[in-house]
């Protein structure tokens, strides 16, 4: 309502007129006068700040699988590899004691990285690269990893369960401690590992 909005204002020292404060804004009414944003994506911005801010909340949008809300997906995968790049800049090659629960990082690559003590629960990780790397104490429990590659990688204590390998390349790899309960391995090459 327009009381509402002129508190808005008033409470972080917003200097406009009622009548710009109601209308050319991020907000319009509905028939039974109700705002709602302008466009889809603004709700979606605020939702993904949110939804990074707040572990379970993305774990909620992730396991709903996104539906209809395309750019909220978009905003979380592109934050979600800004995050890493800038959390790997020093040391390209190591990615240690971190927590990426349900980020969305398709096509991401792990390659020839040590990958140790960290959290990838839920991940988008899709067609990733982790050829030749070096995991240990890594959980990618319910990760999507459908067509990875881990041709090669040294895997250690690493929990792939419950996640999809599905078309996954696991051929050469070192699975020692590896536990795969209920994990989807349909397809997977598993030659030489």
């Amino acid at each position: 309502e327009a009381d509402e909005i002129e508190k808005l204002c008033e409470r972080y020292n917003i200097n406009l007129r009622i009548i710009e404060a109601k209308s050319r804004s991020l907000l319009n009414r509905n028939a039974n006068g109700n705002y709602k944003f302008a466009h889809k994506s603004i709700l979606e911005f605020f939702l993904f700040e949110k939804a990074f801010k707040e572990v379970d909340f993305r774990k909620i949008i992730t396991l709903n699988g996104f539906n209809g809300y395309d750019m909220l997906k978009h905003f979380i995968q592109e934050k979600s590899n800004a995050y890493l790049q800038n959390l790997m800049k020093s040391n390209p090659n190591k990615l240690q004691s971190g927590s990426f629960s349900f980020f969305q990082l398709p096509d991401i690559d792990f390659s020839d990285v040590d990958i140790i003590d960290c959290d990838f629960e839920g991940c988008n990780l899709s067609e990733a690269n982790f050829m030749f790397a070096k995991l240990v104490n890594v959980n990618l429990c319910s990760a999507n990893l459908i067509k990875a590659n881990f041709r090669g990688a040294n895997l250690r204590n690493v929990k792939l369960n419950y996640s999809v390998l599905k078309k996954g390349k696991l051929r050469e790899a070192n699975l020692k401690d590896v536990e795969m309960i209920g994990a989807n391995l349909e397809e997977v090459n598993l030659e030489g590992a």
